[in-house]
This record gives structure tokens, sequence and C-alpha cells, in this order.
């Protein structure tokens, strides 16, 4: 467990930073985010968790939370009942779930209409669909969007909604390594990418030729469907 001074005050008020990577540990305590309430960057990455405590969508500074190479479920990660219930989905800005075993994007972060997130890192998962009607449109701020060795077969409405309501800040999406048999030729309209990977897929309907000339030859192809 995690030392008993940590958790308490005057420690606990002044923390903004904590690092609990690579410590084999199971689980964390369940009130985090009541005690660590200045806490604004959180790495609890390579360790054995397999459930995070309901506490942590309290947290009001929280700018950055690594949790990758866990054992993290669908079912492990907090829910929010509300919105008000969940303030870190509107300071978060860069959040790690690399390599777990995740088959959704994450529900709490789409709980802020004014989500400041422009960082999801997600690949090494088992998601199977995006865009089956997560409001994508809330992440107004979103640059980059690492999906790569997942195992997704469909984008849903995802392309459409991200050419029509994320910003010209949308710089990066990572698809590679999964199983799509098709790109939507929707997401040639997301000409604000500057990077967007598609390789390691069984599609057919970019070519290899065309990928190797890059993102802006790839999206120009898409948008000519």
């Amino acid at each position: 467990g995690l030392p008993r001074d940590l958790m308490a005050p005057p420690l606990a008020e002044r923390l903004t930073t904590l690092d609990l990577s690579r410590n084999a540990l199971r689980s964390l305590p369940q009130d985090l985010g009541h005690e660590l309430v200045n806490l604004q960057h959180l790495d609890i990455s390579r360790n054995q968790l397999s459930d995070l405590p309901q506490s942590l969508l309290l947290f009001r500074s929280l700018t950055k939370l690594d949790a990758g190479f866990n054992l993290l479920t669908d079912g492990s990660l907090p829910l929010p009942s509300s919105p008000e219930l969940a303030p870190v989905a509107g300071t978060l800005r860069h959040l790690s779930l690399h390599k777990n075993q995740l088959r959704r994007v994450p529900a709490f972060v789409f709980y802020s209409s004014a989500s400041a997130l422009d960082t999801m890192l997600l690949g090494a998962n088992r998601i199977e669909a995006i865009g089956q009607g997560e409001p994508w449109e809330r992440l107004g701020r979103l640059q980059s969007l690492d999906l790569s060795s997942n195992t997704l077969v469909d984008l849903g409405n995802f392309p459409t909604v991200a050419a029509r309501c994320l910003g010209t800040c949308f710089r990066t999406l990572d698809l590679s390594n999964n199983n799509l048999s098709s790109i939507p030729p929707e997401l040639g309209f997301c000409e604000q990418l500057n990077t967007l990977a598609l390789h390691g897929n069984p599609q057919k309907t970019v070519r290899m030729a065309t990928l190797s000339k890059g993102t802006v030859a790839v999206l120009k192809f898409l948008r000519d469907r």
C-alpha cells in the first residue's frame, strides 16, 4: 500500500505530482481523489491494477493521468452517475490507458461539455469499434488519438463527427495494426490531420502506393472517392 503520511495533511494538500509506476500495485486507496486535492500529474503505469477507485473522478486539478500497462477492463474504470461528479473530465489534458484490456473508449472522458483533453492514448487494448454513439464532439481540443494495435473493425460515425466537430487542433490519428477491412471516405474530410496511420490493416481501400505518399495524399484520395 501507499505510505500513510502520503494521504494525510500537510503533504497530501501540497502534492502536485505523484509517480507510483512500476510498484506491482494491485489496488489504490479508495479515497485517493478526496485527499490529494491539488494533484496535477498521476503516474500509475506498469502496475497490476485491475480497477481504479471511483474517487479518481473527483480530482479538480489533474491534467495528466498515465494508467498504461495495467489490467484494466471496461467494468473496472470509474463511471460517474452525473457530470458534476466527474470534475476530472474537465481538467484532464493527457490520458494514457495504453496496453490494458479495454473494449471501449472510456465513457468518463465524454462527461464534460468543456473538455480540455488533447491527448488520448488507447493503443494495445481490445477495442473493436468506435463511433457508436459516443459524443466525440465534446472533445473539441483533441490533438492526438492513438488507437493502434487494437481489434478495430468499425469506425462508425467517428470520421463524420471528427471532420465536422473536432477542431483544427486535431492533428494525429493512429489506426495502425487493427482489423479494418475498409477505410471510410469521410475520413478524408479530416483535413486538419497531419498524421494518419493506417498500416497493418487488411483494408484494400488505400493501396500501399498511396499510403507511401503520406497523409496529405491519403486524405485527398479518400475525399475524391
